[in-house]
């Protein structure tokens, strides 16, 4: 879940993912920023994606932040836009949180 502002997410997986590959499958373009920092752009908003616990060919703990909310909004707001992306995350790598 969202925050109160709405624009961070903090989710923690059951185990491990590789979410470099997940965002590979999903056709979601990333850019390495180190090795525990990514920045993903998501529905045209730029998301940063920090490993809290792991690294991201196995990651457990993530912080997800909207930086730049999308182009044209077609999501309500912020935190249902990170809801929406971490739905998708779960749903197609096939883990739970």
């Amino acid at each position: 879940m969202a925050d109160e502002t709405g624009s961070t997410v903090h989710c923690e997986f059951e185990q491990p993912c590789n979410l470099l590959a997940v965002l590979d499958d999903l056709g979601i373009e990333y850019l390495d920023v180190d090795a525990e920092r990514t920045i993903a752009i998501y529905q045209s908003a730029i998301l940063m994606l920090a490993v809290s616990d792991g690294d991201f060919e196995a990651v457990s703990s993530l912080d997800i932040e909207l930086r730049e909310p999308p182009v044209h909004e077609t999501i309500a707001g912020p935190g249902e836009l990170l809801d929406t992306f971490l739905e998708e995350v779960t749903t197609t790598s096939a883990i739970t949180r």
